[in-house]
């Protein structure tokens, strides 16, 4: 456990227990579905072993949540009586997290059955963001740049 101090409080911060790395614990947390966390457990670390097997670290897996992470979000703003999509800065956490519920997204729209299909979609996801650039989380992310693009002159309503 990684203690922090805040305000003479002690808060504890979850990590995994094998990396010892905050985000993956957020991962595996993610990838948990029915409550069992174990399994989600093993899977995750199955994979990170699995892409040690062709010499491709854990890092990797990071560097692909870098290219599908956003920079803006589009929060609804009424003006008047009309709804305005304004894009607002995110910080870096809530970019993690966005680009972690995208993959995780990406990888269960596929139809799978069983752990070995939930294995391959994972990895299959991984290849396509690092290696061919495309994905769902990639094109999530390229739609939500285009529309902050096009709605760029309400960005003065952003701290109304």
């Amino acid at each position: 456990m990684i203690q922090k101090t805040v305000n003479n409080n002690i808060l504890y911060t979850s990590v995994d227990s094998i990396f010892f790395n905050f985000w993956l614990n957020k991962i595996i947390t993610r990838f948990m579905f029915d409550g069992k966390r174990l399994k989600s457990e093993k899977l995750i670390y199955f994979v990170i072993y699995y892409l040690n097997s062709f010499s491709i670290s854990i890092f990797s897996f990071f560097e692909c949540l870098d290219l599908i992470k956003p920079a803006i979000e589009l929060i609804s703003k009424r003006i008047g009586r009309r709804f305005y999509k304004v894009p607002t800065p995110l910080s870096y956490q809530r970019q993690l997290r966005k680009s972690v519920f995208w993959f995780f997204k990406a990888i269960f729209s596929s139809n799978f059955k069983n752990t070995n299909s939930i294995f391959m979609s994972f990895i299959f996801e991984l290849q396509n963001i690092l290696y061919l650039n495309q994905s769902f989380a990639i094109s999530e992310c390229l739609r939500i740049h285009s529309q902050g693009i096009y709605s760029r002159t309400y960005t003065h309503w952003r701290w109304k």
